[in-house]
């Protein structure tokens, strides 16, 4: 998968020869979910992001934290920090839906591949802007967010 992050020429063709020497149903199944996130092509990666919008799409937590990961990839991260918003957005909602520990998974995967004052500054605003989100989940987010907040001091 990273190679198509790093923008390797035919990175996608690679990516499919590997997804056809695939014999495990469910190592296919979670390269084809992971794919998705990784594709050179815009709109399959934004197609991939809304579709976590829907909680039925959020499982296997495990896959979705790789695929995130990826997704907010450093190399990709101009990219992605458009999405920084509506991920943080959906965190109540991954707390009610998923399993205990993924808000703070989501949110590793979410902010480890910015470093921006942009990012810093948006989740920053997003922390002051939801006062009603609980001080759990806040300090999920702070925590976090330790890295990029250190960076942009």
């Amino acid at each position: 998968m990273e190679i198509a992050v790093r923008g390797v020429n035919e990175a996608d063709s690679l990516l499919n020869v590997q997804l056809n020497r695939i014999t495990n149903n469910d190592r296919l199944a979670k390269f084809r979910f992971v794919k998705r996130a990784v594709s050179n092509d815009e709109a399959i990666r934004d197609d991939f992001f809304h579709s976590l919008f829907n909680a039925q799409n959020r499982r296997p937590e495990p896959w979705v934290t790789e695929a995130l990961r990826y997704f907010n990839h450093p190399l990709r991260s101009a990219h992605s920090i458009h999405y920084l918003t509506a991920s943080l957005d959906l965190l109540p909602e991954i707390q009610q839906t998923g399993d205990i520990f993924f808000p703070k998974m989501w949110l590793d995967a979410t902010l480890w591949g910015h470093s921006s004052p942009e990012a810093a500054k948006l989740v920053s605003d997003w922390l002051n802007s939801h006062p009603l989100v609980s001080e759990n989940l806040k300090n999920k987010l702070k925590q976090s967010a330790d890295m990029l907040f250190r960076n942009n001091k």
